[in-house]
C-alpha cells in the first residue's frame, strides 16, 4: 500500500476536522485584531501634588513596551534610565495608559511637547513629591 492510500485509509477511519467534531458552535468571536481592540488604563488612586522633585507624565503608547519607552523618556530629559519608574508594565499589543514619573531634581521641567515616539502621546506633565513606585496604583480599568 503506497503512503497516499494509507493517508486516505487513516483520514476516511478517523476524521481530522476536530473543530466540528460535534456539530458547528453556535457562537463565535473574534481575537484582538488591532492593538485598539484591548485598552487598559491606569488608577493611580491619588491625586498628584503639582510640585516636588518627580516630573509624571500620563502617557497614552499603542503598539510599544513599558521599559523601552522608559528609556526613551530618560534619554529625552537627559537623565539616567533609573531615575524613571512606572507602577507596572503594560501589554505592548494594546492601547495603555499609564503614568510614568522621571526623577529630576532641581530642573527645570522638559519640554515633553517636543518628545517624539511612534504610537506614543503624551497627555499631562504634572510634578510630584514623590516617585510612582512599582504596584502603587488603586487598579487598571480595561475595555
Amino acid at each position: 500500500m503506497s503512503q497516499s492510500e494509507n493517508r486516505a485509509e487513516t483520514e476516511s477511519v478517523y476524521p481530522l476536522d476536530f473543530a466540528f467534531l460535534y456539530g458547528k458552535p453556535k457562537s463565535g468571536g473574534v481575537y484582538k485584531q488591532r492593538c485598539e481592540d484591548f485598552i487598559v488604563k491606569e488608577d493611580l488612586g491619588f491625586e498628584l501634588t503639582g510640585e516636588g522633585e518627580h516630573v509624571c507624565l500620563w502617557v497614552q503608547k499603542i503598539g510599544e513596551n513599558t521599559q523601552y519607552l522608559a528609556r526613551q523618556l530618560a534619554k529625552f530629559a537627559n537623565i539616567p534610565a533609573r531615575n524613571v519608574s512606572y507602577a507596572g508594565l503594560k501589554d505592548r499589543q494594546g492601547d495603555t495608559w499609564q503614568w510614568f514619573s522621571l526623577h529630576i531634581p532641581g530642573k527645570q521641567t522638559p519640554d515633553f511637547s517636543l518628545f517624539e515616539a511612534a504610537g506614543v502621546t503624551i497627555h499631562k506633565v504634572i510634578r510630584h513629591h514623590k516617585k510612582i513606585k512599582t504596584g502603587a496604583l488603586a487598579g487598571n480599568h480595561f475595555t
